[in-house]
Formats: structure tokens, sequence, C-alpha cells
């Protein structure tokens, strides 16, 4: 079945998991609880930029449609990715989404205002997944130049996706809502997310300015806001709190470190924005970047810049996360916009020879050629894998196919 953290009646939900649904649901041509969907076939997943699933077909309404398949966790995601003025969504016929919506004719629109129907999965029957084997068996060891390849696959990706982010956003609102995103992995993204919604970048900025707090008056505020500090009136950053919308039952524990509790790295973000030398991440983080330091310097002037000290807030791990799939993306992708092309083959490079962060556990399927002594891009190369191909009686697609068999 498929897997679903609940908290406090909130739902987290992964969109890889919502494509098995889809998927299954489609394959097994089902019906949705008000019959107002038949699935048909689930289309071909999309590895590379534009819709989810592409040449689905589906009945909705009594009409037979055959078209492309957009996923999200939310309504809003839509607008949030800039799929409202990207012509490769022109063609998405179908917008499947996990948050509940009342209103039966919700609706998204394309580039060209065209409306595209919204279906909640709330109304789908409950699916029975076909997993992926547990094990891939290895043949021959993946050559390193294809995990460069896949690596920077993904890495390509998330700067384009930053780069979209921006287009209903100011930038720097973009990147601190992305590294909110980030740090509340694996269970608290979203209500990080909505946290950067509240009290923006603009926001915390202005107060920088005007009330020079310290890493501790952040945090109080940070803690405040999201509801896991009891009240203090005598606090000095009290009085500059606007309404509280958390509750600490929204909040996950999140795994058993204490590093992956949510007031630790809230703690790691209150001693990063006080510290930082400039009231833009970009030009914080170009101020490291354009020195075209040696790679080695660069990386660690980077961690150093971002890692809490004391052992309290952002460890190494989290502070690599942020640089490799925030930092050096964004740059990368802003820098090809530009024609900067001997700046952008410095940050690959810088990526490339980033240590690595943390272990994946969700990688274990890869166990046979999954090493801990791998490095960063080459966690990432497997991760693509696992995102993207791993699906049941899929493997033919798989770009390791001609070095990987399943078990």
């Amino acid at each position: 079945m498929i897997v679903i953290n609940i908290i406090n009646g909130m739902i987290n939900m992964q969109e890889i998991e919502l494509y098995y649904w889809w998927q299954s649901f489609s394959e097994a041509q089902a019906c949705s609880h008000d019959n107002r969907l038949l699935g048909i076939s689930p289309g071909f997943l999309n590895t590379s930029e534009g819709p989810d699933f592409e040449s689905a077909e589906f009945r909705l309404d009594g009409i037979v449609y055959r078209g492309d398949v957009e996923i999200h966790i939310r309504l809003s995601d839509w607008r949030t990715h800039g799929h409202h003025l990207d012509p490769r969504y022109d063609r998405v016929m179908l917008h499947l989404i996990w948050e509940d919506i009342r209103d039966k004719d919700a609706k998204v629109f394309n580039s060209r205002g065209a409306a595209i129907k919204t279906i909640s999965f709330t109304g789908f029957p409950k699916c029975r997944i076909k997993k992926v084997p547990a094990l891939c068996l290895r043949i021959r060891k993946p050559n390193d130049r294809l995990l460069r390849r896949l690596s920077f696959d993904r890495f390509l990706q998330q700067g384009r996706s930053l780069a979209k982010r921006k287009a209903g956003d100011n930038r720097d609102q973009a990147l601190y809502q992305q590294i909110l995103y980030l740090i509340g992995k694996p269970g608290n993204s979203h209500p990080f997310k909505q946290l950067g919604e509240i009290l923006s970048w603009q926001d915390l900025m202005m107060m920088r300015k005007r009330y020079h707090l310290s890493p501790e008056g952040w945090h109080y505020l940070f803690m405040r806001l999201a509801g896991l500090a009891s009240i203090d009136r005598s606090h000095p950053e009290e009085h500059l709190l606007p309404a509280l919308p958390f509750r600490k039952e929204v909040w996950a524990g999140a795994g058993h470190r204490p590093q992956n509790r949510p007031g630790n790295r809230l703690y790691g973000l209150a001693c990063f924005v006080a510290a930082m030398p400039s009231v833009s991440l970009r030009l914080t983080w170009q101020e490291v970047l354009g020195q075209r330091l040696p790679v080695k310097a660069a990386i660690e002037k980077l961690v150093a810049a971002h890692r809490t000290p004391g052992g309290k807030g952002w460890g190494n791990a989290q502070v690599l996360e942020i640089i490799g799939n925030i930092i050096l993306p964004y740059f990368y992708v802003e820098a090809v916009a530009d024609g900067s092309n001997g700046f952008a083959d410095y940050i690959v490079e810088v990526f490339y020879n980033l240590p690595r962060a943390s272990p994946y556990g969700r990688l274990k399927v890869f166990r046979p050629v999954y090493e801990n002594s791998y490095c960063f891009y080459r966690d990432q190369a497997y991760l693509h894998v696992y995102n993207h191909y791993c699906r049941y009686n899929n493997c033919r697609t798989c770009p390791l196919r001609d070095q990987v068999e399943i078990d």
C-alpha cells in the first residue's frame, strides 16, 4: 500500500508516491468515487522538464481525453512552479493534486489562458502498489562518466526549477523558501515552507536592519512563530511577532537525531540570518563563488558560511545539501543564461568535488554498487535514477539497464 505519514490530521505525501497511484489507477482502469474520472492509460513518465506524464488517456465527465497529466501536492503548486507561463504545459489535459478540494469546478490555466480541470486524489479508490524489487544486482560497476551525466541531469533540473520559481516571486524569497523546504526534510518540508510565506525574506531583512537581533533573538522569534516555544512577555523580541498560525502538533520529530528536530534547524537558520554579510542571499553566495577560489577552498568557505558553530543547528551534511541542491544549481543556470560559460564550468567543477553529505536510505536498493565512500555527485546520480526510473516492470527505461539486472 502507499505509505502515508499523518501529522495532526495533515498528510505529508511525496509526489513520487502519487505517480505510483496514478499509474496503478489507470492500469486497473479504475473509476473515481464520484464516477467523474476513469483511467484508461497512465501515459509515459517524463524524466526531464515538462509534464509528469505524457500521452495519457482517460475519461473525464463522459469525454475521453488524450494528452498530458501534471501531478502536484497542492492546487497552488501549479502557479508556484510557473506552469501557467510555460508553453510546455499547454498539452496538459488533467491536473491531479493530493490536497482535498471541495470545489468540483476547480481549475488552473495554461500559458494560453485555457482552463485545465483539477481532480483530487482523495476521490480515488485505494490502490495496492506493486513495489520495485528490493535489490538491484550489479553486472558491472557503472562507469564514472555515466554517473556524472546522471548527476548533472538532476543538477540541471534543480537549477531550472529554481529559475522557474522566480517567475512569480522575487529571487531571494524563492531561494529562501527552497532552503526552508530542504531543511524541513523529511517530515517538515511543508510547515517550513509555510513559515517562509508568513515571515518573508523581505520581512526578515527589514527586521534585521532595524533591530540587529542576536542568533538567540532570531531563534526565539522563529520558535514562537512556529508555535514551538512558550510565551515570554518579558522577552525583547516578543513585540515583533505577528499572528501565530502554527500549533506545535503540526511539526514532526523527523528522526531520532537531535539535528532532525525543527527547533535545531530553526537555530541553524537563526545563526545564518544573524551572520549574513548582505541582505541578499544571492549576493552572500556571490561573494564567495565570485572570487573563483581553488575548488577545495571555495567549498570550505561556503560550508563555513552556513555551518552553525557549537554543534547545534546546521551540521556539515545539512550545509552540503543546501550547497549542492540550491546554491550551485541556481548559479549554474544563472551563469548559462548570462552567457558566463567560464563561470558555469567553475560551478560544475565545484559540484563534482563536493564531499558526501549523508547516506540516503532509499538507495539501499542499489546496495551492491552504492558505497559509503561515494561523493556527493554519485549519490545524486543514484537518487536521480531512483526517483525517475525505478518503477515496477520499468527496468527497460533505466539508464543503467546495460549494467544492472533486477532480482
